[in-house]
């Protein structure tokens, strides 16, 4: 059986240092495509939820289902805006919590977090993920670079 996605994000956050952490997620059997859809939906400014933030409420999955978010990212495309035109909000917030209460509780709580923009383990950020997938989640250190050099 597979380790759960927010399995290997977090052992990456608790290697000490941001080098080590990004050599960790390298090298790690969660995969790099995984890993950079993962980092997308957290940091990509394309990608916009079409969700409320915050936690709805769900009651977390109670059998040993770790590896179940894998197959269910294919599915986030339902969860954002013009992804899905014929759900309604209510039957797309339905969906949500169907997945929530299907994947591991830990990436129950990886997926809440993802909808509102961050990843929540230390080390493991936009600058992590701009480093380890250049030029696709820029910063706005990066963005305020850009417009000094183009003066």
């Amino acid at each position: 059986m597979r380790q759960s996605i927010s399995y290997y994000l977090k052992e990456a956050s608790e290697q000490g240092n941001e080098k080590d952490a990004m050599d960790y997620l390298r090298k790690c059997p969660i995969g790099q495509e995984i890993l950079r859809t993962v980092f997308r939906l957290a940091y990509d400014p394309i990608v916009k939820w079409a969700l409320p933030e915050g936690t709805p409420p769900y009651k977390p999955c109670e059998f040993d289902n770790e590896g179940a978010l894998y197959g269910e990212l294919r599915r986030m495309y339902l969860f954002m805006e013009g992804g899905n035109t014929n759900l309604t909000p209510l039957k797309r917030e339905k969906l949500f919590v169907d997945v929530l209460e299907y994947v591991d509780p830990s990436d129950a709580k990886l997926l809440c977090a993802l909808k509102d923009g961050d990843i929540p383990y230390k080390n493991i950020n936009k600058r992590m993920a701009n480093k380890l997938f250049p030029g696709q989640f820029p910063t706005s250190e990066v963005k305020e670079t850009e417009e000094l050099t183009q003066e």
